[in-house]
């Protein structure tokens, strides 16, 4: 990539980003903006960016893919009915419609959301929303069904950075969203 521009800026609320501007092959000129906490984080995106860039490994539409974009991906690849050979599942799960189920729960959630803006408060937020909505019956939502639900959404997240769609996974962000111990009766949360 030829005139590979890059600097970093302060935000007015005290944010930090990295910014470069680059000919891709087509010939067009882009600009790709990376936020951070802190400036040495921005030097590190900065520096990260144009390596991406210079060893052609870099995609453009990495930072516009939703989340139904990765639900839609995740479902053909992933949720598909089992394969079995010679008596072994080789490929597919064996609960592949329940799990599409829950991912129609996390779809109504995130849906449109932009996978890069996707943050660990957000995924925070959703747990806290989902276990104060009463079932159908008007019963409490149980932690359990909450945990298969976010542990779906770890999934996702990991093949999203394995795919290149996310710098790094919100689940790793904080502390552990997911904690079967205390899904037992008698523990609180």
């Amino acid at each position: 990539m030829k005139g590979n521009d890059g600097y970093i800026y302060e935000t007015k609320n005290g944010g930090w980003v990295a910014r470069i501007t680059y000919t891709d092959p087509a010939g067009r000129r882009r600009n790709v903006k990376r936020t951070a906490e802190s400036k040495s984080r921005a030097k590190d995106l900065l520096k990260a960016l144009s390596l991406e860039i210079q060893s052609g490994k870099y995609d453009p539409d990495a930072c516009r893919k939703t989340f139904d974009q990765l639900a839609n991906f995740y479902q053909k690849t992933y949720l598909i009915e089992p394969i079995y050979v010679d008596g072994a599942k080789v490929a597919g799960l064996r609960d592949w419609k329940g799990q599409r189920g829950l991912l129609t729960i996390l779809r109504g959630y995130f849906g449109k959301r932009l996978l890069r803006s996707i943050k660990y408060s957000h995924i925070e937020a959703f747990k806290r929303e989902t276990l104060a909505q009463p079932t159908r019956s008007g019963g409490q939502k149980s932690l359990a069904r909450v945990h298969r639900i976010l542990a779906l959404l770890r999934s996702m997240m990991i093949v999203a950075e394995r795919e290149d769609w996310i710098e790094k996974s919100p689940f790793t962000r904080g502390k552990p969203l997911i904690n079967l111990s205390v899904e037992k009766k008698g523990k609180g949360y």
